[in-house]
């Protein structure tokens, strides 16, 4: 076997550094973010989105979020991603997608 079939895939490495992984580019957004409907789990991850499904997450929700979803299955919110979740902000007005 070669040297050349030993190497990491182009783009693994450059010149001995990691590239670093690429960011989801989304800012400030509306996200739709729906609990499951019957799970006996109280620590249920909640499925995170914004439209067209981009950057879409299964993630815990904070206290505040499930304070602002007033036991509602889904809901709408300001939210932007931090390249590994969504931070999620005020509840607005439902959307319809």
């Amino acid at each position: 076997m070669t040297a050349t079939a030993l190497r990491k895939p182009w783009g693994f490495h450059t010149r001995g550094r990691e590239r670093p992984e690429p960011k989801l580019q989304v800012a400030h957004m509306i996200v739709k973010v729906q609990v499951p409907l019957a799970t006996n789990d109280p620590d249920a991850l909640a499925l995170v989105y914004a439209k067209g499904h981009i950057g879409m997450t299964q993630q815990a929700l904070s206290p505040g979020t499930l304070r602002q979803m007033k036991g509602d299955a889904k809901a709408f919110f300001e939210g932007h991603h931090n390249g590994k979740r969504w931070v999620i902000g005020a509840r607005v007005k439902d959307q319809d997608w």
